[in-house]
Order: C-alpha cells, then sequence, then structure tokens
C-alpha cells in the first residue's frame, strides 16, 4: 500500500511539475473608448510577470473607416494556465518594441529612443527620452537587464553598437562600432556568464565586455551567408543560426569564446525566411530549440544537426518583438502571436506539444444591411454574423461620439428596429448618425452611418 501511495506521489509531482499546456485568445474589446469600424492589433513579447505567470504586450490600433482614431499598447498579466489575472492599456502612438522587467518591482517598455518604467500593475513611474538625456538618437532593437543598468543592442546611423544605461536613459558606456553591408545594426543581445555580452547582425557576431570594450568580432560575407539569430552555452560556445546564400540552406556555427568558428553543420529546417523574430535557446539536455515563425514550426535539434522533432501551429505571425519566445523553468515553451484582431498565447511541454484541445478562436465577421437612408420615423437594421463568439449588441452614437442607444441582439442574425419618432425632447435630432453591431468576446465590429431626416 505504502509503495503505491509512493509511486502515486510521484506521478502526481511530476504532473504538476510539467504544468499545463495550451493555446489562448486574449481580445482588446473595451479598450478603445470611441466608436470605431475596424481594428488591428499585432502581438510583441511575453515575458515572465512579476509574481509568477506571464506578461503579454500586443499594440493596437483603432479606426474609424478610413480615419485613425487612436493606438494603445496592451498588457495582459496571465497565470500559468493562461488565464487572465488583469489587463492594463495605455494609450500611445507606437509599439513597444522591447519590455523587460527586473523580476522584483519594475517594468522597463522600450518605443523608439523613450524609455517608460511602469510598477509591477503598469502604473506609469516615468518617462525618459534618450536623445534629449544624451544628445544623439541611437535605434534600439533588443536589450537586457544588469542589477545596475540596461544593455541595449542597435545601431548608430548605420553602424552596429552596443551601449549601456542606467535605469533612468543615462549613458554608461558605449562599446566600439561595427561597421557591417547591413544597416540594422545589432538586433540581438546575449549576457553571458563570464558578464560579457554577445551581439549579433546580420552579417557581425561580436562579444564585449562587460564594460564594453570589443574582445572580438566574426563577419561573414554577407554575399554568401547571413546570421539568423543566435544562443549561448553555459560553457561560453555561441551558436548562430545562420542562412547559405550559396546552398540556399540553414547552418548551424559554432564559436569558442575567443570567436574562432570551430564547427559548421547543415540542419533541415525548411525554407529559408528572414522576418525579424529571432528565437534560439540552448536546452538544459544541450540540444537546441529553433522556432521559426513564418513556416509556424517549432523544431528541436541536436548540436550535429539532426532534427529530434518539429511541431507546427496554426498562428499568423509570432510577436514583432525581440521577446516573443520562453523557455520556461518547467521545460516548456512560451510563445506569442496575433489572430487578426486578438493576441494569442501558446504554452507547450517539453516535445512542443499542447495536450488539450483548446481552439485558437476564430475571429467572427459581421455583415450588416440598414433601411431606408435617409430615414424619418424609424429604421431597420438587418444583421448577420459567422462564426459567432459572444453575444451580440447594437449601439447608435452621434456625430461627436456619445453613445444615444443602445440594445443586446439575440441570435447570430435578424432584424432590429429603432424608433425615431421627433417627439419634443426626442434624442434622434435630424443629423448623422453611427451604429455599431459588435461580438462582446471579440473586438470584431461593423460600423455604418445613416442619416435621419425631418
Amino acid at each position: 500500500m505504502k509503495r503505491l501511495l509512493l509511486v502515486a506521489l510521484l506521478v502526481s509531482s511530476a504532473y504538476l511539475l510539467m504544468g499545463s499546456t495550451w493555446i489562448r485568445s486574449y481580445s482588446i474589446e473595451g479598450v478603445c473608448p470611441y466608436p470605431y469600424s475596424s481594428s488591428n492589433v499585432q502581438a510583441y513579447n511575453v515575458i515572465p510577470a512579476i509574481g509568477g505567470g506571464y506578461l503579454l504586450q500586443g499594440y493596437a490600433e483603432f479606426f474609424d473607416y478610413e480615419f485613425y482614431v487612436m493606438a494603445a499598447n496592451v498588457f495582459w498579466k496571465v497565470d500559468e494556465n493562461g488565464d487572465i489575472v488583469w489587463r492594463r492599456s495605455t494609450i500611445q502612438m507606437g509599439a513597444h518594441s522591447i519590455v523587460l522587467s527586473n523580476g522584483l518591482d519594475r517594468y522597463y517598455c522600450i518605443a523608439g529612443g523613450i524609455m517608460y518604467v511602469y510598477d509591477s500593475q503598469i502604473n506609469l513611474i516615468g518617462s525618459y527620452n534618450f536623445g534629449h538625456i544624451n544628445g544623439y538618437y541611437p535605434y534600439f532593437n533588443d536589450a537586457v537587464i544588469t542589477d545596475d543598468g540596461i544593455v541595449f543592442a542597435g545601431r548608430i546611423g548605420s553602424d552596429a553598437v552596443v551601449l549601456k544605461t542606467d535605469f533612468e536613459f543615462n549613458l554608461v558606456w558605449t562599446g566600439d562600432t561595427v561597421s557591417q553591408a547591413s544597416s540594422d545594426g545589432f538586433y540581438q543581445i546575449i549576457n553571458t556568464n563570464n558578464n560579457g555580452y554577445l551581439a549579433l547582425g546580420h552579417h557581425v557576431l561580436a562579444k564585449y565586455s562587460a564594460v564594453g570594450d570589443t574582445l572580438w568580432t566574426a563577419e561573414v560575407n554577407h554575399m554568401e551567408y547571413g546570421y539568423y539569430c543566435m544562443a549561448a552555452s553555459t560553457l561560453g560556445t555561441c551558436y548562430v543560426l545562420t542562412a547559405s546564400h550559396l546552398t540556399d540552406e540553414w547552418l548551424i556555427k559554432s564559436f569558442g569564446n575567443f570567436g574562432v568558428c570551430e564547427n559548421t553543420i547543415p540542419v533541415d529546417l525548411d525554407r529559408i525566411v528572414w522576418e525579424g523574430s529571432r528565437n534560439m535557446s540552448v536546452l538544459e539536455d544541450g540540444n537546441l530549440i529553433v522556432f521559426i515563425p513564418s513556416i509556424q514550426k517549432l523544431n528541436k535539434v541536436t548540436l550535429s544537426g539532426a532534427v529530434l522533432w518539429s511541431r507546427s501551429f496554426p498562428i499568423a505571425t509570432t510577436g514583432y518583438g525581440p521577446k516573443n519566445f520562453i523557455v520556461a523553468s518547467d521545460s516548456s515553451f512560451v510563445f506569442c502571436s496575433n489572430q487578426e484582431v486578438t493576441v494569442t498565447l501558446v504554452k507547450t511541454d517539453s516535445n512542443g506539444e499542447v495536450s488539450n484541445d483548446d481552439p485558437i478562436l476564430i475571429p467572427p465577421t459581421i455583415s450588416t444591411a440598414h433601411y431606408p437612408n435617409p430615414a424619418g420615423t424609424k429604421v431597420t437594421i438587418d444583421y448577420k454574423t459567422e462564426s459567432q463568439a459572444g453575444e451580440l449588441s447594437l449601439e447608435v452614437f452621434n456625430i461627436r461620439g456619445q453613445l444615444l442607444y443602445s440594445s443586446p441582439l439575440s441570435g447570430s442574425e435578424g432584424s432590429h428596429k429603432i424608433s425615431l419618432a421627433q417627439a419634443t425632447g426626442s434624442q434622434f435630432a435630424p443629423g448623422i448618425y453611427l451604429y455599431r453591431i459588435r461580438d462582446n468576446q471579440f473586438s470584431t465590429s461593423i460600423s455604418k452611418r445613416f442619416v435621419i431626416t425631418k
């Protein structure tokens, strides 16, 4: 009996260690307080959240037909099961391309040359402009956080650069810039175990000391090869996924502590693609995990180039930020993507599999027609939806964006009549109005105008 109990406890402990796997989609419904007819959302970053779980960030834009309405960075804190703990939004133009955390009480979000500092609940503490503080304007592609500041990879003009600031964007040091054929600069940076930094550009790999001194560089002929992404082992070896333009295949190049390429291995990862995501890590078992978003595949690869497994995911595109992929402490993999008007988060097990049947939600489509137009005493609105996920609602606004009328709608199709009687004090005076039908689970909606006459 004791032996059976021990076996049961071991199985239970193994299950808890592995954790749940899932696919979740998150709506931007309610982020925009103004009427809009369409929206666009892009996933950017996902990082471990302060206090546990994950912090997911997306960027949403809202339009009223051809007119721009507003934009916002949207943050979701989700638990280990993918359930929402809270959602926050910060209304501003431009996505936070880089999101970092000190793991205790601060998030650092960089948009262009501006750094926004938030507390653990995404309340703004301060914002800092690199150009105003330091007198010039680099472009940042990636960053890592240290005990006393942030080290950035990017470019100054067309040259690749690594630099360090404190937590208020005051410059601490700037490493030697590197000229290369590509004008993107360094687009990935890794903090190595010996307190140095590896920085990768399309055609150059560089090692910097903890104070920004250049230790070595390894360049490739841009007509023959292109560096794609990198990962570093605990022993200091750097692995670079490299595209060969000569053979049209992927290669894994291994660099030792002194910048010498020690090995070049072909690896079969399907066709070569060049989107901006950089996703490769060294696993505890010594193998590599490589995610190539444009072909929607997660791959486990040995250092000899053998692909142990590949998993496909029906996602649109991986997050646009440099922090869009996590190897979690339980050996699972977490990555973000977007599906038209939602942001999606995927957590797999250590074999790249999602064990449950959670679907990626398909946004509904809505079509409407209304008559007569112009209208006098009443207007009738016909509506129809496909892939309806939530309850439908109808709202009517005046041209100042004020909500005048709202009503729930039943079923996926039907007709709804609104009385426009011109009695004394009626809110429907002659003029132009906008009605909107939306699915309340998604941000999907459709808006049209109608005219009221006497």
